[in-house]
Order: C-alpha cells, then sequence, then structure tokens
C-alpha cells in the first residue's frame, strides 16, 4: 500500500492546485471580460451545480469507501465499480433531462440558453465522473499530475483566446472542458484495473448509503449558504461582499487541512473491511493528531495576519471583512475535525446516518443564529453562527465516533503541539511590531512563524511533524 505521507503530500498538491489556477485566472478574465461577463459565467455555473451534486449522489464519499474495501481483489472491484457506475449514469441522466427541461421552458433562460448548454457539458459528463475510485485505489500521485497538466493547458487557453468582454462564452468553454478532460484521462486509464460487467450485478444494496450521503450534502448546503443568503436579504450587497470575501480566504485554509486529512478514507476503509480493528483505531487517533497539528498553527496565523491579508488581497475599502475573518479563523478548527470524524471514522464505520443527523442540526442551528445574530450584528454575526454551528456539528460527531473507537490522545499532544503556538505566535507579534512593508510583513510572519512551529514540533516531539522530517529526509 501507499505512504499516507505521500497521499497527503500528493492531495495537498492537488487541492493546491485548485485553488492557485482559478486565483491566477479570475485576476486576468476579471479585468478582461469585466464584473458582467464573470458575473454571466459564475451564474450559469452556480445553476448546473445543483445539478451535479444531485447526479452525483454520494458516490464521491462511498465510491472511495467501496472501492478501498476491495482494494487489493480485481474481480470484486470491477463488480462493485460496474454497480456504482450504473447508479452514477441512471441518476446523471435523469438530472440531465431535469436540466434541459428547466433550459428550454423557464424564460429566465431565453437569453442565456448559449450559455447554460456549454457548462451544462460538466453535467453531461458527470456520467464519466470517476474520481472517487481513483482515491478509493491511493493513486493520488496520478490525480495530481493529471490535474496539473489539464489545469495548465487550460490557463493558457485562457490567455490565448480571451481577449474582450464578449469572450465569456469562450471561457466557459474552456473552464467547462478542462473539468471534462480530466473524465476522459480517467476512462482511458481505467482498464488498468477493472473490467466493466453487466451481469451478476447488485445495485439495490447500495441505494440507501448513497441517498443517505446526499442528503447529508444537501443538508451542508443549506448551512452553508444560510448565511450569504440571509446577509443579502437583511443587510444588502455591501455587507455580503465583506463576509464572502472573508469566507473565501478561511475556505482556502480549510480545503488545504481537509486534503492533508483526506488520505485516510481509503485506508480507513481497507482496515475495517480486512477486520484490522486495532489498525483502524490507531489510525483513527493519528489521524486527529495530524489534524489538530496543522490546524492549529493555522487558525492562529488567520487570526493574527487577518488585517494583513484582507489590505493585500482585497484593498482597504474591506477593513470591515477583518473582524469576521478572525472569528471565521476558529471554524478551520471545528471543520477540520467534524470533516476527519464525519466523512472519514464515521462513513468508515456505516454510521452515514449519524453524519446526516449531525448536518441537519447543524442546518437548522445555522439557521435560528443568523436569523437572531444577522441583524444586530451583520456580517460579524453571520461569522459567528457559522462558527458555533461548525463547533456543534464537530461536537456531535465527536460524541458518537468516542462510544465507538477508543480515540487517544496523551497529555503530552498539550505540550508537542500548545508550546510550539506559543513560539509561534511571539514571532509573528514581534514582526508586525517592526512596522514593515505590509507584504514583506506577511511573508516573513508566514516564514518566520512556520518556521519557528515545525522547529519548536521537533524539540518536543510532535509525531506528525517528525514524520513529516523523516520523509523529506528519505527522498
Amino acid at each position: 500500500m501507499k505512504s499516507l505521507a505521500s497521499n497527503a503530500i500528493y492531495n495537498i498538491l492537488y487541492k493546491s492546485l485548485n485553488v492557485l489556477f482559478p486565483l491566477i485566472t479570475i485576476a486576468y478574465v476579471s479585468r478582461v471580460l469585466t464584473p458582467i461577463g464573470v458575473g454571466k459565467v459564475a451564474s450559469a455555473q452556480n445553476i448546473v451545480s445543483y445539478f451535479v451534486i444531485v447526479a452525483s449522489l454520494g458516490l464521491p464519499t462511498y465510491g472511495v469507501k467501496k472501492i478501498a474495501e476491495c482494494y487489493d481483489n480485481k474481480v470484486i472491484c470491477s463488480k462493485v465499480f460496474s454497480e456504482l457506475a450504473i447508479i452514477n449514469a441512471v441518476s446523471t441522466i435523469i438530472c440531465i433531462m431535469a436540466y434541459l427541461s428547466m433550459v428550454f421552458s423557464l424564460p429566465y433562460f431565453e437569453d442565456k440558453t448559449t450559455i447554460s448548454l456549454i457548462v451544462g457539458i460538466h453535467l453531461f459528463a458527470n456520467i464519466f465522473n470517476i474520481d472517487w475510485f481513483y482515491q478509493g485505489r491511493e493513486e493520488y500521485k496520478y490525480i495530481m499530475l493529471r490535474s496539473f497538466f489539464v489545469k495548465l493547458l487550460a490557463l493558457i487557453a485562457v490567455f490565448a483566446f480571451v481577449h474582450k468582454t464578449e469572450d465569456y462564452i469562450v471561457y466557459a468553454l474552456i473552464i467547462t472542458l478542462s473539468t471534462v478532460s480530466n473524465f476522459a484521462f480517467n476512462i482511458a486509464k481505467l482498464p488498468q484495473y477493472v473490467k466493466l460487467q453487466w451481469k451478476g450485478l447488485e445495485i439495490e444494496h447500495h441505494l440507501k448509503p448513497v441517498l443517505i450521503l446526499l442528503a447529508t450534502t444537501i443538508s451542508i448546503e443549506i448551512y452553508t449558504l444560510a448565511d450569504t443568503t440571509m446577509l443579502t436579504l437583511l443587510k444588502g450587497d455591501e455587507i455580503v461582499a465583506y463576509y464572502t470575501n472573508s469566507s473565501k480566504t478561511i475556505g482556502i485554509t480549510r480545503v488545504m487541512i481537509a486534503s492533508a486529512c483526506a488520505v485516510f478514507l481509503p485506508r480507513l476503509n481497507y482496515y475495517i473491511s480486512h477486520g484490522q480493528k486495532e489498525d483502524f483505531n490507531i489510525l483513527s487517533s493519528k489521524g486527529i493528531y495530524m489534524l489538530l497539528t496543522f490546524s492549529l498553527p493555522a487558525a492562529l496565523g488567520l487570526v493574527l495576519l487577518a488585517d494583513d491579508f484582507t489590505f493585500i488581497l482585497f484593498g482597504k475599502d474591506f477593513e470591515p471583512s477583518i473582524l469576521s475573518m478572525r472569528i471565521l479563523a476558529l471554524s478551520v478548527i471545528t471543520v477540520a475535525i467534524s470533516n476527519f470524524t464525519g466523512y472519514q471514522i464515521l462513513v468508515s464505520l456505516g454510521k452515514e446516518k449519524i453524519v446526516l443527523y449531525s448536518t441537519i442540526l447543524g442546518a437548522v442551528v445555522n439557521v435560528l443564529l443568523n436569523a437572531s445574530l444577522i441583524i444586530p450584528f451583520a456580517q460579524y454575526g453571520a461569522a459567528t453562527a457559522s462558527v458555533i454551528t461548525e463547533l456543534i456539528v464537530a461536537l456531535y460527531q465527536l460524541y458518537y465516533v468516542k462510544k465507538l473507537i477508543p480515540l487517544t490522545l496523551s497529555k503530552s499532544v498539550l505540550v508537542q503541539i500548545v508550546g510550539p503556538l506559543v513560539a509561534m505566535a511571539i514571532i509573528i507579534v514581534a514582526v508586525k511590531c517592526v512596522n514593515l512593508n505590509i507584504i514583506v510583513e506577511a511573508l516573513l510572519s508566514c516564514i518566520l512563524g512556520s518556521f519557528i512551529y515545525l522547529c519548536f514540533g521537533l524539540c518536543t516531539g510532535n509525531e506528525t511533524i517528525m514524520q513529516i522530517k523523516r520523509k523529506i529526509i528519505n527522498k
């Protein structure tokens, strides 16, 4: 089996590409297409994304789990893959019919038919979206290299063919085809691993778990979108801009932390399906330790450098985003925990219903808190509601995880993580007191803060940091 450390590195690189390339692209197209062109593409993509979510059912998580269980048996793996591929194809065809009916029947789409059909290619190609298969096989290096190649070609195409406002259609086509190209590479490589089957399939026993995970995804969408929707209705576009910009910055960090721990899912499923419960328990505790090692310094850095990041990324007009970013920074920790306990541990144990109940609880709490806090505190109320919601979801899942498996974190963990955090905070505050150029201040704070945290982590015996050191030396 592949090294978890290597998998984590490749998955972090993959997620980083998903953040970096769009940032480079949007910086260019925002000036060329103007807000009108960018808005048309974003609106069309937003609409089709709902259909893609439903078409995918719960396969992005469930598929990883099932493929990991039959990792080393090609016959069983071919059968399971065929069953899941058929489910994906049927659900996608149903969603395609619904999407086309909407586009060709509603007056709203009369002048948006072309771009709606172009971005709709993503939905059509979802039949061939089998990323879950390669994640289940822990092919993170392949996923990263494939993604880098496709995104680089897309970036070159944007610079080559998008030159004026009217090119928003071309831009939409390039972005859509870049996503579909990933699917094409996946299909071309597939015969190396499995053979599609049509006989002796047992599709029905997959339906309940994928539908539960779909319901979970929808619940999450409700409480992640409720804050922005209610800010729009209650406070207006300017307040929404302050909140969404700070939320996007925090979201990048969340993705990075989640990508480091996402690689545990295939291995956890392999252990549980092969009766290796002790290995499962040990790896679960290591995962919690690992995400705390990453998420705590990331959250602290965001709190201390929120002003620098806001002014560099958005300008001084977005100063009201600073406090909301500092509040939302706390959710980096809680989201990391809930992501691991929910989609890694509970799903591996077949407890998808607990994850569903936690997200439904989160949706209800979030709506109630937003209704109470947004009017008096605007974007700060929305940020507070988001943090409290994520904390409740994480605690709910942790409660059930501790009933199912013995999570063990020794008292030395406090020394190994908290000590380096204090040292990191001191060095960042010291740098900010020197009155440097804001960009130099941010870069120096990040570099020195990370260096001090890693050094103190090595001195205190932080196992995650020690493992990274060993991996680098071996390479």
